[in-house]
């Protein structure tokens, strides 16, 4: 992985908006954080990190062409069972929480 994940510790469950926020902060005394892509999340999970079985966001646009429905859509993970699906941050419960782990690049030596 050319990514570093959060520590378990810094796992939080907020809004996507709010994820998003968190993620630019300093975290664990480090920044550069960010929400991770599906794929990212995906790697996470098969890792076996010991993260929760829980939902959590990614920075991944669900697109549906041509259909307006789903301009704020994004995948979302859930660890229990590996489940991969997209979650419309708009118009669905728009405060709706689910888990954020932050990752952030890898710096090349």
């Amino acid at each position: 992985m050319n990514f570093e994940a959060a520590p378990k510790s810094a796992v939080i469950a907020a809004t996507y908006d709010d994820a998003r926020f968190y993620c630019i902060g300093n975290i664990d005394d480090k920044t550069g954080w960010r929400l991770p892509t599906k794929d990212e999340l995906n790697q996470l999970y098969n890792s076996c990190n010991g993260y929760g079985p829980e939902w959590y966001w990614t920075s991944t646009p669900y697109v549906v062409p041509h259909n307006p429905r789903f301009h704020k859509a994004v995948w979302v993970q859930n660890f229990r069972i590996g489940l991969q699906t997209y979650y419309l941050t708009d118009l669905d419960i728009p405060f709706q929480k689910y888990y954020v782990l932050p990752v952030r690049d890898l710096k090349a030596d």
